[in-house]
């Protein structure tokens, strides 16, 4: 199934899609290193940068992630608050994403967006094993991702580049068939209605 843009993108800007946990340190591992050289990128290319935290609709924990990134990111941060609001409708409304792991990402590219994935986690650290096409045997690093025990300055440069430089063409003849197989887009859930239809099973609520 080919990979179609199905909405149309308004904002020329980057979205980081947050994975701190306020519970959990390997979750939250260079989390904000990440963000700060993103970031830094996108000053240089005058794009705004922002970031979609985890806890949005939480105020307590929010407060402790706002302060997880503003540690390294000195400057003004813009956080995306918009509550009681799902993520998905806030992400298509933006050109680029930016994640170190995230279904939510995975969805998005299936979707016909742009977006990079950019997982630094130590190797005694299990959640580097989330990275981007770990589960499905894909390589360590591709065109959009990028996945390695230590930082890499120049790996981090490689796929933002790569994300807001490639043209539309280019990236859905060059990523089409690794995006599939991570996750495939199958309009209105046809196949999943159709499995419903042949076992006799009510789609009223599907």
């Amino acid at each position: 199934m080919k990979i179609i843009l199905i909405f149309q993108i308004k904002k020329k800007e980057i979205i980081f899609v947050s994975n701190y946990s306020c519970t959990n340190d390997k979750k939250s591992e260079n989390e904000e290193i990440v963000a700060y050289h993103l970031n830094n990128l996108a000053k240089k290319e005058k794009i705004k940068f922002n970031i979609l935290p985890r806890y949005r609709n939480d105020k307590k924990n929010l407060i402790k992630e706002k302060n997880f990134y503003k540690r390294v990111l000195k400057n003004k941060i813009n956080f995306i608050l918009d509550k009681n609001v799902s993520s998905y409708k806030i992400i298509i409304k933006y050109k680029y994403l930016f994640a170190t792991y995230s279904t939510l990402v995975a969805e998005f590219l299936a979707k016909g967006g742009k977006a990079g994935l950019i997982n630094f986690k130590s190797r005694n650290n299990w959640i580097y094993h989330y990275r981007y096409g770990g589960f499905e045997g894909l390589g360590k690093k591709g065109t959009f991702w990028s996945s390695f025990y230590k930082c890499n300055t120049s790996e981090i440069k490689r796929v933002f580049n790569y994300v807001l430089k490639t043209n539309k063409l280019e990236w859905f003849r060059q990523n089409n068939k690794n995006i599939q197989k991570i996750i495939d887009y199958d309009k209105n859930n046809s196949i999943f209605l159709n499995i419903l239809k042949e076992n006799n099973i009510s789609t009223k609520n599907a």
